[in-house]
């Protein structure tokens, strides 16, 4: 089989791979634990097993399966912004800041989202502020992006979160 990805060496994605199944397994070991960190909603598990038609027993597996999920969808999100900035002229900035990656040369700052419905509507608008704040400041003249790796169909327009306050001055940010 041919290796086609030309931004992406063979050995790096490789790795990402094997991250990606190495916390899936830490995951899945550590979810007896974790199951019970927060409080499992017992009204909650009542409804839910009995409008599946499955026993408690059956839900609590039901459950660490979808807690295990959950976990592995957020390491999807980590493989995503690791594969961007691998790539020629990017740089993968780690998680817990606004700006996900950053190409210098070209000026552009992103975050980034696994898929289009990742993030609620008022917590666009403060990814959208916190751009602006950084478009002003830190990286004056660059051009910030917010990107949905999964999207019903390719879109690239300004990025306007569902806030009819805001200015129209925000054209610079974009989603593709």
């Amino acid at each position: 089989m041919t290796y086609d990805i030309k931004f992406l060496k063979r050995e790096k994605l490789s790795e990402l791979c094997k991250n990606i199944v190495n916390t899936l397994q830490k995951s899945a070991d550590s979810e007896e634990k974790a199951l019970y960190k927060n409080i499992i909603d017992p009204f909650s598990a009542l409804f839910d097993a009995s409008f599946h038609g499955i026993s408690l027993t059956e839900w609590l597996k039901s459950e660490k399966i979808r807690q295990i999920q959950k976990t592995f969808q957020n390491e999807i999100g980590t493989f995503h912004q690791e594969i961007l900035g691998s790539i020629d002229g990017w740089e993968n900035l780690g998680t817990g800041g606004v700006v996900d990656v950053i190409n210098k040369e070209r000026k552009i700052i992103a975050e980034v989202k696994n898929k289009f419905n990742t993030t609620k509507g008022n917590h666009k608008i403060a990814i959208y502020d916190d751009f602006q704040s950084l478009l002003d400041g830190k990286y004056s003249g660059y051009t910030a992006y917010y990107v949905s790796i999964l999207t019903k169909k390719r879109i690239n327009k300004p990025f306007t979160p569902p806030d009819k306050a805001m200015p129209p001055k925000f054209k610079t940010l974009s989603t593709f």
